[in-house]
């Protein structure tokens, strides 16, 4: 399973405020096609879908996304602009 930085965990509990049903709501990872993922926030997760549940962010991961991420860690941050750039790295 996937891993949440602590900077992932803020950045997926702020997004998840964007939603009209914040308390189930969160952010999905998957199969965006072409070998790329896709990240949106949603409502609740998809049927199929794992969940991860980290200090209170919640991680939908479809079964190619979770596939991937499997053993990984997901980390959060600004870029230079300000804007939020999720990055996946190894387990320290």
């Amino acid at each position: 399973m996937v891993t949440l930085t602590e900077g992932a965990v803020s950045a997926i509990r702020g997004l998840a405020q964007q939603v009209e049903d914040a308390p189930t709501g969160g952010l999905r990872i998957a199969d965006g096609g072409g070998g790329a993922l896709q990240l949106g926030v949603v409502q609740g997760p998809e049927p199929g879908d794992a969940v991860v549940d980290a200090g209170g962010a919640k991680l939908f991961l479809d079964e190619t996304a979770e596939r991937t991420l499997d053993g990984k860690a997901l980390d959060a941050r600004p870029d230079g602009n300000g804007q939020l750039l999720f990055t996946v790295g190894e387990l320290a």
